[in-house]
């Protein structure tokens, strides 16, 4: 019998070490093969069953981009793949998520056992996929193509139980789109049942393979990322406001929006559907008072405006 392998492709002795410390502190008991040359990887993945790819995002012996693209290029190819980086990079994170990127991990996600969390979502992750591409349980926004209000209480409900076997955390991004701005009436009118389908187009193209989007509302969207905390929300959050803030453009027509977004985080923030939502939409309310638009837990509430002294009264004798 094949044992199932998590193939890791690398040139580097630190990148090899980190994955056998993570390996080491965890219960996982599948293969970790690793190679360190094109051939030697393909001929490794071919060889058996592979439930994750992790390939060095920097690398002396191949452009880790590249070797990614190569991969998701095989036919019927459905291991999950991560670009691992040294240091957080836009340019080369955005690149690897257009093409198909899973994800793009830094390398501190390998300490203390993160890396078979990560092998044990993508697994999760890939089997929901499956089961909502059936046509009996799909459940869509028309306009959008995202999911709706429904899928989305029913996917937090499944990210929780898959959370909670794994040790992991994800976030729940609640947004809204403030109304429109230097646009006239006329413009408005024709504009805003375009404008959601453009920001969801936008929205997916700064998300990873494994962020899940809705629109459960006119100009309401929400978005689950799955094995995010808090911190390394931020990056999302700001790729999805810089999107949002680019002028929406329709045949000469064109509009600004603004964006709030209230992040909450599971299980800081709640470990049920509904206190988790009931989170989320209490941090979108503080977000629309904030001068980013984004609010999370750690968000500390708005000052209120100093009071004025009133005149000087007399008192009574």
């Amino acid at each position: 019998m094949t044992e199932r392998q998590i193939l890791v492709v690398h040139h580097d002795n630190a990148f090899r070490e980190a994955v056998r410390r993570a390996v080491e502190v965890s219960t996982w008991q599948g293969k970790v093969a690793q190679a360190s040359t094109r051939d030697e990887a393909f001929a490794k993945f071919h060889a058996n069953p592979t439930d994750c790819i992790l390939i060095a995002g920097k690398s002396l012996a191949f452009d880790g981009v590249d070797m990614l693209e190569r991969f998701l290029a095989v036919p019927d190819m459905r291991a999950p793949v991560f670009l691992v980086m040294d240091e957080p990079d836009e340019a080369v994170g955005r690149r690897a998520l257009e093409a198909g990127a899973f994800d793009c991990l830094p390398r501190s996600r390998f300490m203390m056992g993160a890396l078979p969390r990560v092998v044990s979502m993508s697994i999760e992750k890939s089997r929901l996929e499956k089961t909502l591409s059936t046509p009996a349980s799909v459940a869509f926004d028309e306009a959008s193509g995202l999911g709706n209000g429904t899928l989305l209480l029913r996917d937090i409900a499944r990210a929780i139980a898959a959370a909670e076997r794994t040790r992991a955390v994800f976030c729940l991004v609640l947004m809204d789109l403030k109304r429109f701005t230097r646009a006239g009436q006329p413009a408005i009118d024709q504009l805003t049942p375009l404008i959601p389908t453009e920001f969801g187009r936008r929205m997916l193209e700064g998300g990873r393979r494994s962020d899940l989007f809705y629109r459960f509302g006119e100009q309401r969207f929400a978005a689950l990322l799955d094995n995010t905390d808090l911190a390394t929300s931020a990056a999302f959050t700001r790729r999805v406001r810089k999107a949002a803030l680019m002028p929406f453009k329709f045949e000469g027509l064109a509009a600004e929006v603004d964006i709030s977004m209230g992040v909450a985080c599971y299980p800081a923030d709640g470990k049920t559907t509904e206190v988790l939502m009931r989170a989320a939409e209490q941090l979108l309310a503080r977000a629309k008072q904030m001068h980013d638009g984004i609010a999370t837990s750690q968000t500390p509430p708005p000052r209120e405006p100093a009071r004025r002294p009133g005149p000087a009264t007399s008192t009574p004798r």
